[in-house]
């Protein structure tokens, strides 16, 4: 029965992150992480599940894959640089914020004894790389600040763990002994760096030496890699007794040294087991945080009900704990960058310092780690301060989560700014600089021949480059420019009108056929307008075309007029589309000549989108006879060449230092993908 009740939990916990996704992607604003808390708090509130957090079950299952991850995925050129300020931050940091942190917390609470005090202060110094991932990915967060503090939370929470361990057992026991503390904290942390190291080489070359000697299952191979931080971390932690944490982080770095030479024997089996450990990443990454919202009540509910000073003593204590932890990084940061500079105050940067403060996150390792102190010492006494210890460190969690989430975007708003401490460009905008030099590559190789599947492939293009553009974007650069986008699209429907108006003048179409054609445009701008916000351009694009051509065919095809289809009313119908196409590319470029138009602050990429749009319709209807297997041959060359130019800009952005090893691969591995599923075979039901 409780297997049964753990499975159920299991397959919730899957189902709500799922249910977080789909929030997340409607509410972008919210970060997934705080969707998360929220929906694990509902799942507490209204459920009778029972999860007893155990320090080590839950660094073994959950913290030693992540760490593992960020060691493999941290840039090497970065961890090299800052090595210094990581490893200074990592142990000297921890140990100054538990030191003064822990002082000022028993003096702002001096019922709380100064072991407790430490240990809370302790538990705080860590911080969360999950959750310092998470905020980043919403925020231009400077890349010396985020690569700073990522590498930081992969080291801190060994010893964040180690002075909360030692912190508590003074508390429990009334004993400590700082010569035991220190030798044990060297002991664990070299043994943990020599056996992460070590056990990741010999994996490594167990399972190279395995491959080489026929055992090339690929499935095999794949699960016996995700199982490595697992193996690590147990062999280091009950074996040798030494840190697991940092053991799968030094073996997540050791296997990311030596992944290039190794990822060259079978490419499969890197992209599968990639996108497997992806796949898991995502769903211990979702965990944490749902479990961490599940914590919330028993952290905090029970804690206001058992505190005897009322909840808003509580509450005010938090929040200068929380400030106090803040105050400590920003000056920390500050004092570095003071030592650094030879002690000139001017070259200080605050806006960095600050940034660095908001950026130490708490998360689940806090969590977990006040959760597994004792109701009560062994001589039977009630833990001192217990409910007042988790009530602080859930508050703090909280509150470093909003504070980071609500200030880092204000902070980091200017992108000029950010440009000048990160170099590098995000996978989304190196992504938007390949589209671009393909689009480029296939207007080279344009031809009169291959002219229909130009059209097509740019116009495809041109759907992706904007949904980039739309996510790299803050929502007023987008409003702007959607704004911009509308705007020209009432000039064209309006150049459409004119032509309409004029063949009907002229008498090339009758009175019927002429308020046929201005019903179906006025049709067409209703629908595409109405539609804004609710489909995607493509979608938006596609209809338009088809409201045009379905509403075309049914005037001239049903009409008593012209019950035979022709060649004549094939010409007929084409020249009337080609009319109001060309019309409405002349009226687009005239009103971006004009004299009181600034056409600078329309985006070439958007006026393209637009006349590319115009031409791929009038190329539709005059190839009525063009030969298909010709037209999927061409169309299958100038992918080729966009393919090819994709990855000379990846190489020209490698090459210039706009990019990382780590984002070119990952965009090597993008177009090697788009190759492989637009250039294979369809079958008949695709």
């Amino acid at each position: 029965m409780r297997a049964m009740v753990i499975i159920e939990l299991i397959m919730l916990l899957v189902v709500l992150l799922l249910v977080s996704t789909v929030i997340n992607h409607y509410l972008p604003m919210i970060p997934g992480s705080l969707i998360q808390i929220g929906l694990g708090l509902l799942l507490s509130v209204f459920t009778n599940f029972k999860i007893n957090f155990e320090t080590e079950w839950f660094l073994l299952l959950f913290i030693a894959p992540l760490l593992f991850n960020d060691g493999k995925r941290f840039p090497k050129r970065e961890l090299w640089q800052l090595k210094l300020p990581i490893f200074i931050n990592a142990i000297a940091l921890v140990v100054i914020t538990m030191l003064f942190g822990g002082i000022i917390i028993n003096w702002m609470i001096p019922e709380m004894p100064f072991a407790v005090a430490f240990a809370l202060a302790a538990i705080l110094s860590p911080t969360d790389p999950v959750a310092v991932q998470s905020i980043a990915k919403r925020s231009n967060l400077p890349g010396s600040i985020l690569h700073l503090v990522s590498g930081e939370s992969l080291i801190n929470d060994a010893s964040g763990l180690i002075c909360f361990k030692y912190a508590l057992a003074a508390a429990i026991t009334g004993q400590f002994m700082l010569s035991h503390a220190i030798g044990d904290f060297f002991y664990i942390s070299v043994v943990g760096l020599v056996a992460g190291i070590f056990l990741m080489y010999l994996l490594v070359k167990l399972r190279r030496y395995l491959y080489d000697h026929g055992m090339q299952n690929i499935i095999f191979l794949t699960v016996a890699y995700i199982l490595t931080p697992f193996v690590i971390y147990f062999i280091s932690e009950d074996w040798l007794h030494a840190s697991g944490v940092i053991s799968v982080v030094s073996a997540g770095i050791t296997f990311h040294l030596m992944s290039r030479r190794t990822s060259i024997v079978n490419p499969e089996l890197k992209l599968v087991t990639e996108k497997t450990w992806n796949v898991i990443i995502y769903i211990l990454n979702g965990i944490i945080f749902l479990l961490l919202g599940f914590s919330l009540p028993e952290a905090m509910g029970g804690s206001i009900q058992t505190i005897q000073l009322g909840t808003v003593q509580p509450i005010f204590y938090a929040i200068v704990t929380w400030a106090v932890l803040l105050l400590i990084r920003t000056l920390w940061i500050a004092g570095y960058q003071l030592v650094a500079n030879r002690w000139d105050y001017h070259q200080v940067n605050w806006r960095v310092s600050i940034l660095s403060g908001l950026s130490g996150v708490r998360g689940a390792v806090t969590m977990v780690g006040v959760l597994s102190i004792p109701l009560a010492t062994p001589a039977g006494r009630a833990f001192p301060e217990r409910p007042l210890v988790l009530f602080i460190a859930a508050s703090v969690i909280i509150l470093s989560l909003l504070s980071a989430i609500i200030l880092i975007p204000l902070l980091t708003d200017n992108k000029a700014e950010v440009i000048e401490y990160d170099q590098y460009l995000t996978e989304d905008e190196a992504q938007a600089k390949m589209i671009q030099s393909a689009i480029k590559e296939i207007h080279k190789s344009q031809n009169e021949h291959n002219q229909q599947a130009a059209f097509d492939l740019i116009f495809q293009y041109q759907l992706m480059l904007r949904k980039l553009n739309h996510s790299l974007h803050s929502n007023r650069i987008n409003d702007f420019s959607f704004n911009n986008e509308l705007a020209l699209r009432r000039i064209a429907f309006s150049g459409e009108r004119k032509a309409a108006l004029r063949m009907y003048e002229d008498g090339e179409i009758k009175r019927d056929e002429y308020v046929a054609v201005s019903q179906i445009i006025n049709r067409r701008e209703a629908a595409m307008f109405d539609s804004v916000g609710m489909r995607s351009s493509r979608s938006t694009v596609r209809t338009d075309f088809n409201t045009l051509l379905s509403g075309l065919k049914k005037f001239f095809f049903s009409s008593s007029k012209t019950k035979h289809r022709g060649e004549r009313l094939q010409r007929h119908w084409a020249m009337i589309i080609n009319g109001l196409s060309q019309s409405a590319i002349e009226e687009v470029k005239n009103y971006l000549n004009r004299d009181d138009i600034d056409s600078s602050s329309f985006e070439n990429q958007m006026v393209d989108h637009i006349i590319v749009f115009y031409r791929n319709r009038m190329n539709r209807v005059n190839s009525t006879s063009l030969d298909r297997d010709d037209y999927d041959q061409q169309y299958d060359n100038l992918q080729v060449k966009g393919f090819g130019a994709q990855r000379l800009e990846v190489q020209q952005l490698l090459d210039d230092k706009q990019i990382d090893w780590s984002i070119s691969n990952d965009l090597r591995q993008h177009v090697n993908y788009l190759e492989n599923v637009l250039m294979s075979p369809l079958s008949d039901d695709d």
